[in-house]
């Protein structure tokens, strides 16, 4: 039995750190008024995050990129596979299922 509580321990304290991972994400893109949503989950041991906007200027998707750092050095030890997304008026859900993602918010 203690190795079955270890697993659990284990799998909660993994699961903890994911969310604090986007929730540190969706913080930090929060501060970019054009970025409508923040999507994310954990795949195949990196995350993978994605920023949403209807369309990215040059200097929006600088500063998408420059919280995308941001994050990198938040932690240093994680992988990451980021993604920006343009939905140019078209619904979130034609361009990606929601589904496939642990976490994600809407402006």
């Amino acid at each position: 039995m203690p190795i079955l509580k270890e697993a659990a321990e284990d799998f909660t304290i993994q699961a903890r750190e994911a969310q604090k991972v986007i929730h540190s994400f969706a913080d930090l893109m929060s501060q970019i008024s054009e970025v409508e949503a923040v999507l994310g989950m954990l795949d195949d041991g990196a995350f993978s995050l994605w920023s949403v906007t209807d369309e990215a200027s040059v200097e929006v998707e600088d500063r998408i990129y420059e919280m995308e750092g941001k994050l990198m050095d938040m932690f240093p030890s994680e992988g990451f596979d980021f993604h920006l997304v343009e939905r140019r008026g078209r619904p979130l859900e034609e361009i990606v299922s929601l589904d496939h993602f642990a976490v994600y918010y809407f402006r």
